[in-house]
């Protein structure tokens, strides 16, 4: 919160000197709006050199303790990127309204008159920004000329390359971040469905080093991965602590072969057992409401539905039954009392005890 409250802070006092505008002050905040546009160019600077430090991480030649960036990892997040990109463009908005309307800077020979000002800041913004080269489809598509002439003047000439100059860098600066992830991923994701024996448990190593979004994405892949590959690709997942193994894979169960399915969810619960004090309570209502899905569909062999009913007791064994959330206990209780129904007289015994178990466990009234 305090982040993004950071981020709105020059638009903030801006407003509030706005508002007090009878009190006489010596400063314009508007130049507050270039500080705010300056930070996202930082963010996203910092989210690109974060990129190249983890592939460098991922191959051994940055050790984890002298990373320069270590403490910085929010940024790499896609919301963080997405965020910074959006207030960028609101900044750039800012400026044009502030050196017009504000500075009385004259910057346009002419320039979009819509009726509402601020729809033409905002259309100066995204002609004077890399997305200019959609602009003339939406004048096609409106019938209206809203190209902005800039004046030939110094004012107006760097007013202009400088917001184009700097959000063609973001752009391109978006582009290497996508490139950098995607050629990690794919990269990752085929070494290690290829290796084995040593060289799988050097691969291991070396994307447990990877940063978050590669490992979501390595799971994500198994299922579009070759069938020889996909029980590598599995154990691998497991073997890094891919704590998004068991809700994806539950997810994607459909699109495995039977013998694989069976597989999986037995490593899916491997991860679980293993690494149950990092699996919180969000964890575990995913990969339980994932579970849970796939145990409402009932389209299960013996074997596979006995794999995915232990998931889930070993899930409910790493968390507090009453901290899930009603909704999801009762999709729980409907999901194994069908399956309690559907089961042949001659099923297996051990199959029917654990769905009574989960039954028994989801319906108590106390710890």
């Amino acid at each position: 919160i305090l982040w993004v409250l950071m981020n709105f802070l020059p638009l903030i006092i801006y407003a509030i000197a706005a508002h007090l505008n009878n009190v006489p002050v010596t400063i314009d905040f508007g130049y507050g709006f270039f500080i705010g546009a300056g930070f996202q160019v930082l963010v996203l600077t910092t989210s690109l050199f974060i990129m190249l430090e983890d592939d460098d991480a991922m191959n051994g030649l940055v050790a984890q303790k002298k990373r320069k960036f270590a403490g910085d990892r929010v940024a790499s997040r896609w919301s963080v990127i997405y965020f910074a990109t959006a207030m960028f463009f609101i900044y750039s908005v800012a400026i044009f309204y502030w050196a017009s309307e504000v500075a009385k800077i004259d910057l346009y020979v002419t320039r979009p008159d819509t009726g509402w000002f601020g729809i033409d800041y905002v259309l100066i913004a995204l002609w004077s920004l890399p997305s200019d080269f959609l602009m003339p489809f939406t004048d096609w598509v409106s019938g209206e000329n809203t190209k902005p002439v800039f004046q030939n003047t110094w004012s107006a000439w760097i007013c202009y390359n400088v917001i184009h100059g700097v959000g063609t860098y973001l752009v391109i600066n978006l582009i290497v971040i996508a490139a950098q992830q995607y050629l990690q991923l794919r990269r990752i994701v085929g070494e290690l469905g290829e290796a084995r024996g040593e060289e799988l448990r050097f691969l291991v190593e070396r994307a447990r080093r990877a940063p978050p979004i590669i490992r979501r994405g390595i799971v994500r892949r198994i299922a579009a991965a070759p069938i020889s590959q996909q029980r590598s690709l599995l154990s691998a997942a497991s073997e890094i602590g891919i704590f998004t193994l068991p809700k994806t894979f539950c997810h994607d169960l459909e699109s495995y072969a039977d013998e694989i399915r069976k597989f999986g969810l037995t490593q899916a619960s491997k991860l679980v057992r293993q690494r149950c004090d990092d699996f919180d309570i969000e964890r575990v209502e995913k990969a339980l409401s994932a579970a849970t899905y796939r145990l409402q569909q009932g389209k299960l062999s013996g074997d596979v539905k006995l794999a995915l009913v232990k998931l889930m007791t070993d899930i409910l064994d790493v968390s507090n039954p009453l901290l899930l959330s009603s909704n999801l206990r009762h999709r729980i209780l409907w999901g194994v009392s069908k399956a309690l129904d559907q089961l042949a007289p001659n099923a297996s015994t051990e199959l029917r005890d654990l769905l009574r178990a989960i039954r028994k466990g989801v319906m108590r009234k106390s710890v």
